[in-house]
């Protein structure tokens, strides 16, 4: 399902929530606008040279750049959390979200820009002017259950399916991981006390920040 489409000259753009069901679907509406058979019956012929080109992904003006901004991604060991084409007062936006285990810092955040603009330049993703956004999750970034070792005495939240001790949620120091549950040093007033937690109690992991 793509959600956004939109025309800027002669470029067609999508926005889609997932590529790998939604490609099948983009290829057959660029195919019934190129291909050259399509004005005799009002779709693509799926049998001439370019309608060949375009399931081949060969064809010259189709560009996917979602898979090749994640190859170089995965390459720089980041991960692509989130990319969007965006207008906004008439000016255009590629904002490109990445991540990964460790801290991004504003250097790292400088070279991923300029690998990504390198990519885009390229490929001649488009022909509208338009200004890419590279940024991180920061400190809002949501923690994988499985990877909570890796966070050992970070300053955590977590949110719970099930209460404990009547609380929906536990702010804290993570300071133990096991298999199955994980331990947060709280604070309650100036005492401290130990919060176990199940992991598939969990609902929501944070970074928080300590006043």
């Amino acid at each position: 399902y793509a959600k956004n489409l939109k025309k800027y000259f002669h470029a067609y753009i999508f926005e889609v929530d997932d590529i790998e069901t939604s490609y099948p679907l983009i290829l057959a509406f660029i195919k019934m606008i190129i291909c050259p058979n399509h004005y005799t019956n009002n779709k693509s012929c799926l049998d001439c040279n370019i309608c060949h080109l375009i399931d081949e992904k060969y064809y010259e003006d189709l560009k996917v750049i979602e898979s090749g901004i994640k190859d170089l991604l995965s390459k720089m060991n980041y991960e692509l959390y989130s990319l969007k084409f965006l207008k906004r007062n008439k000016e255009y936006t590629l904002e490109v979200i990445v991540d990964r285990d460790e801290d991004i810092s504003m250097d790292d955040i400088v070279k991923v820009s300029e690998a990504i603009s390198t990519y885009l330049d390229e490929i001649d993703f488009s022909d509208v002017a338009y200004t890419l956004n590279v940024s991180s999750l920061g400190i809002e970034k949501p923690l994988k259950v499985e990877k909570l070792e890796k966070y050992l005495n970070r300053y955590i939240y977590v949110h719970i399916i099930n209460p404990i001790e009547g609380n929906n949620s536990y702010t804290g120091t993570l300071i133990d991981v096991q298999e199955n549950k994980i331990s947060l040093q709280i604070m309650i007033k100036t005492r401290k006390k130990i919060i176990e937690i199940n992991k598939e109690n969990i609902d929501k992991c944070t970074f928080a920040i300590k006043f």
